[in-house]
């Protein structure tokens, strides 16, 4: 990463320190018009836009994150997650399989049980 690219990323992260992510997005924009596949930069742009309920818009950021760091382990997470938000369970399931092999935890394992259980209602319905 050079040095521009950093302090465009690295302001924007102060912002999200202080909860102001609305201005934390104007850096991260910067800082992809330097460097499109900038993962950090996506990465937090996809969560600011999954935090405001932006669910589809934010999987566009994920899947860029996971395109240049497929073992992204809260990109695997949160693309899971916006997915479920999305019903979108069968592709959701790849997601959080990932993220639990790259490091488990309770939220990991809750999200997957929603999953499979969503999964199974779905085939006793066919």
């Amino acid at each position: 990463m050079g040095k521009s690219l950093k302090a465009w990323v690295g302001i924007g992260l102060c912002f999200v320190k202080k909860g102001r992510l609305d201005i934390a997005e104007i850096y991260f924009k910067e800082a992809l018009k330097m460097e499109p596949a900038c993962a950090a930069a996506n990465f937090e742009i996809g969560k600011y836009r999954f935090d405001n309920k932006k669910y589809k818009y934010s999987m566009g950021y994920f899947k860029k994150v996971l395109d240049v760091q497929p073992t992204h382990e809260m990109a695997n997470y949160y693309a899971a997650y916006a997915l479920v938000k999305l019903n979108e369970f069968e592709e959701a399931w790849k997601y959080i399989n990932k993220s639990i092999e790259l490091g488990e935890n309770e939220d990991k394992k809750s999200l997957l049980d929603k999953i499979n259980k969503s999964l199974k209602v779905k085939v006793s319905r066919l």
